[in-house]
């Protein structure tokens, strides 16, 4: 408790003394309903000085369960979209020089060297790349290590400042003066922190160095939510002005910390009960400057255009139907992580989640849950219950990454609900002190950790098994099974990585086994989705790896088949004159002079040009003629190929 409202209590206390009980007048309480028993107190800027004076234990605590958790990750390299943003970013390779360039460029620009609108909305999260230029420019290297610990630094800092804001809500709430000692409160606090500390779904944000921007976004927005909250208690201009700074940074951070446009004034109603409005025109402003400085970056979002690459848009394949029977059935998953982490993965990608219709029963199970919250959430409102802002909280934000409001280019993923999951930390611990409150009916706070420590150590003790999954691509990608095994990219990403083992590995039984273990995974990937280009490359590679080794050319050929119907034009790294590599003409080019006219080479020409003269692509055509030319190249004059090469003409 800080010195303030100490000094407050003791005040009421000694008024309470010397108050009459005979006076009919006095004793009558007088607008009860209307003003707070519990007056807000001058915060002073001591305060922060006065939480670590009081609470040092538990920042302790904080710190320790944190770093206890993630730690071993700064031995960890880099994996996923650390490629896009760092390691192959020319923009963060330039250091501090790459400063100016992240702030007007979009994300993606770094790394692709133009914008690409791979996704609707595009991206602009400067904030986090700068943090990435500016550790290049300080160690003049890529520094995965380094990067890492700054993380764990970030999400150690954020449950500092929710422990602060989450005990300063709690210790002015009014609606909680008679049902919660100062005690309970605090415990509140405290336990909904090392909830959130603890959950296994921010494993994927705090481990993955990528996650710093949503890192970032939701450390600024807690420390926003501290000023304006402040304000709300005791207005003044300064902590308009500072919470509006960090609003925009949060912005900058990532695009979901503008859902705090409608958490800040709905936790002062909440908790305050009046200057409710104060913050608002505040935060409108500083969403407009956003917006203004954003557009001009990286141009107005065109939500209507239509993305038909199913990596960036999962749902091209589905009718409106369906496409919302499998948003309510992600958003059902959600809450199922929520309570119970298991199993989990960095992959949802097609089809890892189905496609659902609303006569299945997961879809409907999950729409009822989501209309029951809401029920909850609006019936409770007026009375200000911790159970209605906890789910308010965490329906807005997680609407914007829902796929209901912009589609997000992915089902769903565990990064989604770094900010949403709050909400229900903050249900979860009050619910525990509610019950301990109701049954246990002491005032010994040890009971209430004890019974608390329960789904802490269960969390925290599934996060500190999670967090190894994410050392390098190969444990990453291994890590997505069973859960993502209909997923065409997690499947071919296990190939590539095991691809990529193979290539460094020495010794012929190593290699051998290797390249065994990526066949499957790249043949389900095509299976899945057909077209996917990582797919068919994944095949095409380990077919002719594994040709190399085993000199089976019946395999190596019926692969070769399998891609080339498909998409006979997969093309690979760039060569130095800046064309790319047509992967299966150049190899079958290297078998076409090691072998010559083996019959099982001229027949697999023969039914591959087949195959694809059947088909309506244009492109496929083309190519099936390139390929009965090189089939001619073994086989001179032979009379399928020649009737087909014409048929392409």
């Amino acid at each position: 408790m800080t010195p303030p409202e100490k000094q407050f209590i003791d005040d009421m206390a000694s008024k309470k003394k010397t108050t009459p009980t005979n006076n009919k007048v006095e004793s009558k309480p007088t607008i009860e309903k209307s003003t707070p028993v519990y007056q807000p107190v001058d915060l002073s800027s001591y305060i922060l000085l006065a939480l670590f004076k009081d609470h040092w234990l538990k920042l302790l605590i904080i710190s320790a369960l944190a770093g206890g958790i993630y730690f071993a990750s700064v031995n960890f390299g880099y994996v996923l979209d650390d490629a896009i943003v760092i390691e192959d970013n020319d923009f963060t390779k330039k250091g501090f020089g790459g400063i100016t360039d992240h702030l007007t460029s979009e994300s993606m620009e770094g790394y692709f060297g133009k914008q690409m609108n791979l996704v609707p909305g595009n991206r602009y999260r400067p904030l986090s790349l700068v943090t990435f230029a500016m550790e290049y420019g300080v160690t003049g290297k890529l520094s995965p290590g380094l990067s890492h610990f700054i993380n764990i630094v970030f999400y150690l800092l954020t449950g500092w400042l929710l422990f602060l804001v989450l005990q300063l809500i709690a210790q002015n709430a009014p609606k909680w003066e008679t049902s919660f000692s100062a005690e309970n409160k605090t415990a509140f606090a405290f336990i909904a922190t090392l909830l959130y500390i603890a959950h296994p779904l921010h494993v994927e944000v705090v481990a993955n160095i990528k996650g710093r921007d949503e890192l970032m976004a939701m450390l600024f927005s807690i420390w926003a939510l501290y000023f304006f909250y402040k304000d709300g208690l005791n207005p003044q201009r300064k902590h308009l002005i500072i919470g509006g700074v960090l609003y925009f940074l949060a912005l900058l951070s990532k695009e979901n910390a503008i859902t705090f446009l409608a958490i800040v004034p709905l936790t002062v109603y909440f908790f305050i009960g009046r200057n409710t409005f104060r913050s608002i025109p505040t935060l409108i402003g500083v969403t407009i400057l956003y917006l203004m400085w954003r557009f001009s970056v990286s141009g107005v979002p065109d939500f209507g255009a239509e993305v038909k690459d199913i990596m960036n848009n999962p749902f091209v394949e589905m009718n409106p139907g369906e496409k919302l029977a499998t948003v309510f059935y992600t958003l059902g998953l959600y809450i199922k992580l929520l309570i119970f982490p298991h199993p989990l993965t960095h992959d949802y990608y097609p089809y890892a989640i189905p496609i659902m219709n609303f006569g299945k029963l997961g879809t409907l199970v999950s729409f009822a849950l989501y209309i029951g919250l809401i029920v909850i959430a609006f019936k409770y409102l007026k009375q200000r219950k911790i159970a209605s802002y906890g789910i308010l909280f965490y329906l807005i934000t997680l609407s914007i990454v829902s796929n209901l409001v912009i589609n997000v280019g992915t089902f769903m993923n565990d990064r989604f609900v770094y900010m949403p999951s709050l909400g229900y930390c903050i249900l979860l611990a009050a619910g525990l002190v509610f019950v301990y409150k109701k049954f246990v009916k002491s005032e010994n706070t040890i009971l209430l950790y004890s019974l608390a420590a329960l789904p802490i150590l269960a969390y925290a003790g599934k996060s500190f098994v999670r967090v190894p999954d994410w050392e390098n691509a190969l444990t990453l990608n291994k890590s997505t099974f069973p859960a993502s095994e209909n997923s065409a990219r997690a499947n071919s990403f296990m190939a590539t990585a095991l691809f990529e083992e193979y290539k460094v590995t020495e010794g012929l039984d190593k290699r051998r086994k290797l390249i065994e273990e990526a066949h499957p995974y790249a043949i389900k990937a095509q299976k899945i989705l057909p077209t996917f280009h990582n797919a068919n490359v994944m095949v095409a590679g380990v077919a002719a790896e594994r040709y190399n080794l085993t000199g089976d050319l019946d395999a190596f050929l019926a692969d070769f088949h399998k891609v080339a119907i498909i998409r006979p034009d997969i093309q690979t790294k760039q060569k130095p004159d800046g064309k790319l590599h047509s992967y299966l003409t150049e190899y079958l080019e290297y078998i076409n002079g090691k072998l010559g006219p083996d019959p099982k080479l001229v027949n697999f020409y023969r039914t591959t040009v087949k195959d694809m003269s059947l088909s309506q692509d244009v492109n496929i055509k083309l190519w099936g003629r390139r390929l009965a030319e090189m089939g001619l190249q073994v086989a001179p004059g032979d009379p399928e190929l020649m009737r087909l090469q014409n048929a392409l003409r």
